[in-house]
């Protein structure tokens, strides 16, 4: 399979100063490889904000696991991630990640512990000419990375 024609989907700079994505709905029918890239590649600046509850199921040798991550963003850079178990009741029994596009902010209720720090800088270098399979893509509004929100985000509907 060639990537030939989706490859570039990276290059397009990401900003919310009048930017709009260039599908707002995939077309009828079975879309192309391309479209179906352009489409993932813009589905953040379709919302301005957005509210969502991912509820992680897991069965175990225990039984059923309930982890529920409520999501709450503003675009640009203002977003909350609240991490809870509803089966251990409510003392406690929750993580906060804030952030505001400078600072991250973490509290667990758990622990009673906080954190405060800047947005992780990115990668040095990233500035050249790279081929679209090679760029990396920069959000608009950043969440906890590697979590179900972050991959959840780019996966919104309008």
């Amino acid at each position: 399979m060639s990537t030939r024609l989706w490859d570039r989907a990276a290059l397009v700079p990401v900003s919310m100063g009048g930017r709009v994505p260039e599908l707002v709905a995939l077309p009828a029918g079975l879309p192309t490889v391309a479209d179906l890239f352009e489409f993932m590649r813009d589905a953040e600046l379709r919302f301005q904000t957005l509210k969502m509850r991912i509820e992680e199921r897991s069965f175990t040798a225990r039984g059923e696991h309930l982890v529920a991550m409520d999501v709450a963003m503003q675009h640009p850079g203002h977003a909350r991630v609240t991490t809870t178990e509803p089966g251990r009741g409510t003392a406690g029994n929750f993580e906060l990640w804030i952030g505001d596009g400078e600072t991250v902010r973490t509290y667990s209720g758990a622990h009673r512990l906080g954190t405060s720090r800047p947005v992780r800088n990115r990668p040095r270098g990233l500035d050249r000419d790279f081929p679209g399979a090679a760029r990396i893509y920069e959000p608009v509004t950043p969440l906890p990375l590697e979590t179900l929100p972050e991959l959840f985000r780019a996966r919104s509907p309008e």
